[in-house]
């Protein structure tokens, strides 16, 4: 586990809490995803974090219930404890806030691959631009998947809703990362 500077703050919701505990740099809602999780990019302690929420509990717009969003975050919690690899983001630990868990993970750099349908040809995405990678490269990105995916059937988890909004890509470091894993079994 990696020392992060947040604690528990059962009384306040993750945005609050967060503005309050470093500088909150990004928003991820229902904007960027159909979840319900609600995620932020934040500066403090010297370091950047991603802490993803279960979102607010009163929301009813997403397909899973809050519950089942904190179980997801739950099930992530475990994997991310019971194996490690370079392409998964490190998980710091998990605080307490008036929504649930917070995940505090390392901040990984890089562009979701994920986009919308009507994205899908912009020759300027993520997307279209992975698509487009050398051979070579696009040959070491998915041996690099194929070896995460590895060391997570070897720790007995098999993979649920893993598509392209599951990786980030760093284009100018080469450098592919897996993300929200919640759903694997």
């Amino acid at each position: 586990m990696i020392d992060h500077p947040f604690a528990d703050r059962p009384d306040l919701a993750p945005a609050d809490y967060l503005n309050r505990a470093g500088t909150v740099f990004m928003r991820f809602d229902s904007r960027t995803q159909d979840s319900g999780n609600v995620s932020f990019g934040v500066e403090a302690g010297a370091r950047r974090w991603f802490v993803k929420s279960a979102g607010d509990p009163q929301d009813t717009a997403p397909f899973l219930s809050h519950a089942e969003r904190i179980a997801l975050l739950e099930n992530a919690q475990t994997l991310a404890r019971s194996v490690r690899s370079p392409v998964l983001p490190a998980l710091a630990g998990a605080v307490q806030s008036g929504w649930g868990p917070m995940l505090v993970y390392e901040w990984v750099t890089g562009e979701l691959v994920h986009a919308p349908a009507d994205r899908r040809n912009d020759p300027a995405s993520a997307f279209r631009r992975f698509r487009s990678l050398p051979v070579a490269e696009a040959a070491a990105a998915i041996d690099t998947i194929l070896d995460a995916h590895v060391a997570l059937c070897g720790a007995g988890w098999i993979a649920g809703d893993f598509y392209d909004g599951s990786i980030i890509y760093d284009f100018e470091r080469r450098r592919l990362r897996l993300i929200d894993l919640d759903s694997y079994h």
